[in-house]
């Protein structure tokens, strides 16, 4: 992880943090309207968890992209291989 996910995370609350946080109930606190303090909050830290989540995918862009190019021709071959296996190739060796 990041320094700057790392940091991010430790400033969230905790029960945001924790594995069995439910949204639900959190979302319709948000949405009550009498006070509209927690909802600027709760954009404001989305948009640094968009900020995160940017930074983690272009670090990341490269290797994910390599490795479904490797994949995708890893699947060709195999293919390829079906076909003279099942004589569909014939004469190619």
């Amino acid at each position: 992880m990041s320094d700057a996910t790392t940091t991010f995370l430790s400033t969230l609350p905790p029960p945001l943090t924790l594995p069995d946080f439910n949204p639900v109930p959190h979302a319709i606190q948000l949405l009550n309207t009498s006070t509209s303090s927690p909802l600027q909050k709760f954009l404001s830290e989305f948009q640094k968890l968009e900020n995160v989540m940017d930074t983690i995918v272009d670090g990341h862009y490269k290797s994910f992209n390599e490795s479904i190019h490797t994949f995708s021709n890893v699947v060709e071959k195999l293919q390829g291989d079906c076909v003279l296996v099942s004589g569909g190739g014939k004469g190619k060796y």
